[in-house]
């Protein structure tokens, strides 16, 4: 079992007995995406469960852009009609997906609105309004460092 989020450095060691993670990893075709340190996404942890498997990094961001885009418009509804369960639900799911590509502000951002209890609307509408500041930063910047 690997439970969520994915500590690599646990799963290193678990599957370190089968694999050889020492190697360098193989691919001629892989596109280089440098993270300088005030970028609004660290990729370091994707890349290194990614194994140099560009097509997984790729499909990763791919997910992020779209399901995050998805999940801020379902917030948006939910801000509106709001239903508790919903958006802890709703948040959560963002939350992964901003750890997934490494997007820490919004990641943070998440983690907050998710520990709202009972947001009133004007705090919900501010919180939407940052996550999705934070999520527009992180998709463009990934949008500028890949194919």
């Amino acid at each position: 079992h690997i439970s969520k989020p994915v500590n690599v450095n646990v799963f290193e060691d678990t599957l370190s007995s089968w694999i050889n993670f020492d190697a360098p990893a193989t691919n001629n075709n892989s596109t280089q995406i440098s993270t300088p340190e005030s970028a609004p996404v660290n990729l370091d942890n994707l890349r290194k469960i990614s194994l140099g498997d560009q097509c997984f990094l790729e499909e990763m961001i791919h997910m992020f852009t779209s399901q995050g885009a998805e999940q801020i418009q379902e917030l948006k509804t939910l801000c509106q009609n709001f239903i508790k369960e919903d958006w802890a639900e709703t948040i959560h799911a963002l939350k992964g997906t901003a750890s997934t590509v490494g997007a820490e502000s919004l990641r943070l951002l998440c983690e907050s609105a998710q520990n709202e209890n009972t947001p009133s609307n004007v705090i919900r509408n501010e919180l939407i309004t940052n996550i999705e500041n934070a999520y527009t930063e992180a998709r463009n910047y990934l949008h500028t460092k890949t194919l």
